[in-house]
């Protein structure tokens, strides 16, 4: 009995030191075969891209229940960023309220906000570019 354990232990030992590869090269290895790194084609959002078009910087609406948060980026380059809020005026329904909601190129905003649900709402973005150049769209607001 102890001579069969020994002679296990000893097999055992031959097995392991006849293992050439380490754990990191078998994972390596394993990265290697099922995963490759693909050059990305996507290309930074710009104003500058030759074929940026300012009416894409927005969707045409957005539909969001209250209570949850609107995210969005405006496109690169700009030097400075303008989010602002149109809401019908409670007392003259023709003349909409104004109001600057957010100054930097990422928009994290809790809804309602300023935002009206009785209402079609609004949200503008203005990216401005070095030379004062303006680029706005114009984005519905819809609030459930």
């Amino acid at each position: 009995m102890k001579r069969s354990g020994i002679s296990f232990l000893i097999i055992l030992i031959f097995l392991l030191l006849s293992c050439s590869n380490s754990y990191n090269q078998v994972i390596d290895n394993f990265n290697k075969k099922y995963f490759h790194e693909e050059a990305s084609d996507e290309r930074v959002y710009s104003i500058y891209l030759p074929d940026f078009n300012c009416s894409t910087m927005l969707s045409d609406s957005y539909e969001l229940k209250k209570g949850t948060t609107l995210s969005l980026i405006a496109p690169d380059g700009g030097v400075s960023y303008k989010w602002t809020a149109l809401v019908k005026d409670i007392k003259d329904k023709n003349k909409e309220v104004e109001t600057d909601i957010a100054e930097q190129k990422k928009l994290s905003y809790r809804v309602p906000g300023v935002f009206r649900d009785d209402v079609v709402n609004k949200l503008v973005l203005t990216v401005t570019d070095s030379n004062g150049t303006e680029y706005k769209d114009t984005a519905l607001i819809i609030i459930e």
